[in-house]
């Protein structure tokens, strides 16, 4: 019996040396996504990942404020070059990694005959956009619809902010709102998804999620490369993300 309890610790403990956890605080509109590559991933690893998602603006904050995570990915650039001129991250440890579209999707609630992103000017509908200060989405919705002339047309108290880009497609789903602004990704989580129209590319920057490395280590940059295989950016392309 004391051999066989001997046997059993010292396998525990041959798995607590080499197993090893990997942090990864992700946009909220990877989920889908990385929720099918982690798996994958694990499958042929001895590490573990852990999976945060959130606002990237509140993820870089929890970061800020010591949060331990080995992989930071953005849905813009903004949150990871504010943690480099922090020094918290090396500007070498961080990439251009992926890119999407914003779009204008319909609830199947609403009775709205917008069918463009120009009918929204002197509209009264109901619009969840993302929160600004926590999520990129928002920010790329708002100079968008500024540069348009759209923004200042519109009913303010009808405008809805969500955290995020998820809670953003969510009151749309469930008929919270007429109309919500997400990523293109976003629509594959959606069930029935009507895409009203497509936001012009050149009335906002650039839709860029920024990868960043905030450790070295093995197991970190294992799962690093995995995310750049041509098996992972299927994937990604799969959920509707542009590959960079």
């Amino acid at each position: 019996m004391k051999k066989l309890f001997i046997l059993i610790l010292g396998l525990l403990l041959s798995v607590s040396v080499f197993s090893k956890e990997v942090v990864i605080s992700a946009a909220a509109s990877l989920k889908n996504c990385l929720e099918e590559i982690i798996p994958e991933y694990e499958k042929n690893s001895d590490d573990k990942i852990i999976l945060n998602l959130g606002g990237s603006g509140t993820l870089r904050t929890q970061i800020e404020k010591g949060a331990v995570v080995d992989i930071f990915i953005s849905a813009n650039q903004e949150n990871v070059n504010m943690l480099i001129d922090r020094n918290i991250i090396k500007k070498e440890n961080a990439y251009d990694f992926l890119s999407n579209v914003l779009i204008l999707v319909k609830s199947p609630y609403s009775k709205s005959e917008i069918k463009s992103v120009e009918e929204l000017k002197n509209s009264d509908v109901y619009i969840a956009v993302g929160n600004p200060e926590t999520a990129p989405v928002g920010k790329y919705t708002l100079q968008s619809l500024k540069n348009l002339g759209i923004f200042e047309t519109l009913n303010q108290e009808k405008i809805i902010y969500a955290k995020d880009v998820t809670a953003a497609a969510q009151y749309v789903q469930m008929g919270e709102v007429d109309f919500g602004i997400i990523y293109d990704s976003d629509k594959n989580r959606m069930k029935n998804p009507i895409v009203a129209a497509e936001f012009p590319e050149n009335s906002h920057d650039k839709i860029i999620y920024s990868l960043a490395l905030l450790n070295n280590n093995k197991e970190t940059e294992n799962f690093f490369e995995f995310l750049r295989r041509d098996e992972t950016k299927k994937i990604f392309k799969k959920h509707g993300f542009i590959v960079m």
